[in-house]
C-alpha cells in the first residue's frame, strides 16, 4: 500500500464512520483535538468579531477598548455562555448572523464532543478488560 492509499483510508473511514472512528482512537488524542478545535474555533470567531467591530464600532455595546483580547473574550462568552456583561451586540443583522453562527456551532460542537467522549468513557471494549474471572468455580445452596 502507498502513502496516497493509507491517507485516502484514513479520510474514508474518518468521512464515512466518524463516530466508529473517533471511539476507537485514544482518549489523549481525542482529548488533544478538542482543545485544539475549540482554540481555533475561538480564535476563528474572535477574527471575525475583531474585523467587524472595526468596520461597525455602533454595533457594539462595550465599555472596554476594542481590542483582539476583547474580540477573544466575547467569542469565548458567546460560546459557552449567553450572558455576556459589558459587552454586548446591538441590534445591527450581520452581529445578529455572526452571533447565530457561532452560536450554532458551539452547541453542535458541543454535543459531538460530549457524545464521542461519553461513548469513549463508557465504551464496552475497555470495560471488558476490567471482568476478572477466577480458575476454581465456588458452588453453593443459597435459599435451601
Amino acid at each position: 500500500m502507498t502513502y496516497d492509499d493509507v491517507w485516502r483510508l484514513f479520510i474514508h473511514s474518518w468521512v464515512r464512520d466518524f463516530f466508529i472512528s473517533a471511539l476507537n482512537t485514544s482518549l489523549k488524542r481525542i482529548i488533544l483535538v478538542v482543545v485544539l478545535l475549540y482554540t481555533a474555533v475561538f480564535l476563528t470567531f474572535a477574527a471575525i468579531w475583531y474585523a467587524y467591530w472595526s468596520a461597525a464600532p455602533q454595533c457594539l455595546s462595550s465599555s472596554d477598548a476594542r481590542t483582539f483580547g476583547a474580540a477573544l473574550i466575547f467569542s469565548i462568552a458567546t460560546s459557552q455562555t449567553v450572558g455576556y456583561g459589558n459587552t454586548a451586540p446591538l441590534g445591527c443583522p450581520a452581529s445578529i448572523i455572526i452571533l447565530l453562527a457561532q452560536t450554532l456551532l458551539a452547541i453542535i460542537m458541543e454535543a459531538v464532543t460530549l457524545g464521542v467522549i461519553f461513548a469513549r468513557i463508557s465504551h464496552p471494549k475497555q470495560r471488558a478488560r476490567t471482568i476478572a474471572i477466577s480458575e476454581p468455580a465456588v458452588i453453593a445452596r443459597r435459599d435451601g
